[in-house]
C-alpha cells in the first residue's frame, strides 16, 4: 500500500523513502499467509511529507485511518525516517 499517501484527501504518490514516513502495521492474515498459520502479517503504509507533520495513523475497529496529531505530538520537521510499528488497537 505504498503507492500513495494513506490520507484519503491527499493525492501524493510514493516515490522516495526519504520523503514522508512509513508505518509498519500488523494486519490480520488472509489467503496464503493464513493457510500457513500466520495470524498477523506486517503491511507498510505511507504518509507524505506534508501529511506526516500533522497526522498519524490509527487502527479503529480493524480499519486504518488518519487522524490529526495532538499539539504536543506535532514536530517541526522530519527527524526520523524509520518504520513506526502500530499494532491493532493502538492509537499511536
Amino acid at each position: 500500500m505504498l503507492a500513495k499517501c494513506l490520507n484519503p484527501s491527499c493525492d501524493a504518490r510514493f516515490r522516495y523513502l526519504n520523503q514522508g514516513r512509513i508505518f509498519s502495521i500488523e494486519m490480520p492474515a488472509s489467503g496464503h499467509n493464513a493457510s500457513r498459520g500466520q495470524t498477523r502479517v506486517p503491511e507498510r503504509f505511507w504518509l507524505c511529507e506534508d501529511c506526516c507533520l500533522t497526522m498519524k495513523v490509527v487502527v479503529d475497529n480493524g480499519t486504518l485511518t488518519t487522524v490529526p496529531l495532538e499539539p504536543a505530538e506535532i514536530v517541526s520537521g522530519l527527524e526520523n525516517h524509520e518504520d513506526v510499528p502500530v499494532k491493532l488497537g493502538a492509537t499511536r
